[in-house]
């Protein structure tokens, strides 16, 4: 299985506050020997997905082999929050306007 994900991040900066980036993971899982290959793809090398996986390899191992697709909510989970307060600060913005 192969996707991309796209995600809101905070800049900061004044005339762009917002970018909108995206991670790609490809995960082999081959059923007979019950063994996964994850590849992580992002160009932020400290991503916070990245060390949220590291760290649930080190730390939770045993869930990760009763549940295979479990790293996939580790990474959705580091960024779906952003896209809360991404969409808050557009919209603090376009409803004067509206």
């Amino acid at each position: 299985m192969f996707y991309t994900f796209r995600y809101a991040e905070h800049k900061g900066l004044p005339t762009e506050p917002w970018v909108i980036r995206q991670v790609g993971v490809y995960h082999k899982f081959d059923f007979q020997t019950k063994q996964s290959l994850i590849i992580l793809l992002s160009a932020a090398p400290d991503s916070k997905a990245y060390d949220r996986v590291l760290r649930t390899i080190s730390n939770e191992f045993q869930k990760i082999e009763q549940r295979p697709l479990y790293l996939h909510e580790v990474v959705h989970s580091s960024y779906f929050a952003y896209w809360k307060d991404y969409l808050g600060a557009y919209e603090r913005i376009l409803l004067p306007i509206v």
